[in-house]
C-alpha cells in the first residue's frame, strides 16, 4: 500500500504542478505528463522490488545462519 500511495502522491503533485504552472495537463516544454500508466507500472515495479528484496533477504539470512 505504501508503494501505491507514494506513486499516487507523485502523480498528484505532477498534476497540480503542471496545471498551476503552465495551465495544461499534458507535457509541454519538458514538463511531465500525468499518466495512469505511471501509477500502475510504478506500483507494480515497487511490489516486484519488495518481493525480490524479501527473497534475497531470506536466502542471505539462510546462508549466513548455515555458516555459523
Amino acid at each position: 500500500m505504501i508503494v501505491f500511495f507514494t506513486t499516487l502522491f507523485i502523480e498528484t503533485f505532477q498534476l497540480v504542478e503542471n496545471s498551476s504552472v503552465s495551465g495544461y495537463l499534458y507535457s509541454e516544454g519538458g514538463r511531465r505528463a500525468v499518466d495512469v500508466d505511471d501509477l500502475i507500472l510504478n506500483t507494480l515495479g515497487g511490489i516486484i522490488g519488495i518481493f525480490l528484496f524479501t527473497f534475497y533477504k531470506k536466502v542471505f539470512m539462510k546462508n549466513k545462519l548455515l555458516r555459523h
